[in-house]
């Protein structure tokens, strides 16, 4: 793992009260693109960005 998933790790379990967490994505155009998922995925969203 690299120091990514260990800072979002630590974050996580800082807060645990945390119910979702908002994305924000351009799109191929440049327009921002929202989607909002569960914490648990945010350690997925780091690995592809990786």
């Amino acid at each position: 793992m690299g120091t990514g998933s260990v800072s979002t790790d630590a974050f996580l379990k800082a807060h645990p009260e945390l119910q979702f967490v908002d994305l924000l994505i351009p799109d191929i155009n440049g327009i921002v693109r929202g989607k909002r998922v569960d914490p648990s995925a945010l350690l997925k969203v780091r690995a592809l960005n990786n």
